[in-house]
């Protein structure tokens, strides 16, 4: 889970339109939750209870999120993973639906909301990319797909601040250009992390969490496997909005309640 804490707004009405009032932070998560079992459901729903996040970025959901939610929270779901790709799928919780603008998806790996803020407004997407053996979908299309709504949403809302969550299946250098910071654990990207940064510095983004010390003992790894390891998954931010975000940090409390060890971390912003 990444987490991330940025300033916080609360309900404000102007003209008959709810609005965000900076207030102290809101709190944002971002977790592949390799699947939306109904263990993962109530996990999910008892932790939120306790940390009181107010939006919720889930990728490799396998299916779309059904069934009954807390009053006046509001779902967005990719479209439901076809047979050729079962394991995609993504899903948007917003905690109280009076701040939706509008929210929309593409394909079962991407889906965003746009939310009204007092003095900018803010795009979410959760996103889920594909890892590089794979070739339908590729790295590549699911990349230009993002890279097409982020220039969509940059040339008609560009003050807008974008928020991009999500499990992106690559590797990038730290201290790059200002995009990527000095606590990425890899010194070097692979081919699509490459092609992501490229992505980044095209639609002016940063990685929050690789601009954050972890904590004595912890680390910003994001997944675990055997001997291998990697941090493949980021929050990312406009880097206009960059000192908005005061605090992102990798946990993996979810994933110990599901899995009883460390497996598909959670961000938490």
């Amino acid at each position: 889970m990444i987490e991330a804490r940025v300033r916080k707004q609360h309900s404000m009405n102007i003209e008959g339109k709810n609005y965000l009032k900076w207030k102290n932070k809101f709190k944002l998560i971002s977790w592949n939750i390799n699947g939306l079992s109904y263990s993962s459901k109530n996990i999910l729903l008892s932790q939120q209870e306790t940390h009181k996040w107010d939006v919720i970025a889930l990728q490799e959901t396998h299916n779309n999120w059904n069934g009954s939610i807390p009053k006046n929270w509001h779902i967005i779901n990719s479209e439901i993973p076809p047979k050729n790709d079962k394991f995609s799928g993504t899903c948007i919780i917003i905690k109280n639906k009076k701040y939706v603008i509008n929210d929309g998806k593409k394909g079962s790996r991407i889906c965003w909301v746009r939310l009204n803020g007092k003095s900018k407004n803010y795009v979410i997407v959760s996103a889920y990319l594909p890892h590089s053996q794979r070739s339908n979908p590729s790295f590549q299309d699911t990349i230009c797909e993002l890279d097409n709504l982020l220039t969509y949403f940059n040339h008609n809302f560009s003050n807008d601040c974008l928020i991009i969550c999500g499990d992106f299946n690559c590797k990038v250098a730290r201290n790059t250009e200002g995009i990527i910071g000095r606590w990425n654990i890899h010194k070097s990207s692979n081919d699509n992390g490459k092609e992501f940064t490229k992505f980044l510095r095209t639609n002016g983004l940063c990685l929050s969490s690789t601009f954050f010390c972890p904590k004595k003992n912890h680390t910003n790894c994001t997944y675990k496997k055997g001997n291998s390891f990697g941090q493949i998954d980021f929050i990312c931010v406009s880097k206009r909005y960059k000192t908005d975000v005061k605090k992102c940090t990798v946990n993996w409390d979810l994933a110990k309640l599901k899995y009883g060890k460390k497996k598909n971390m959670i961000m938490e912003q």
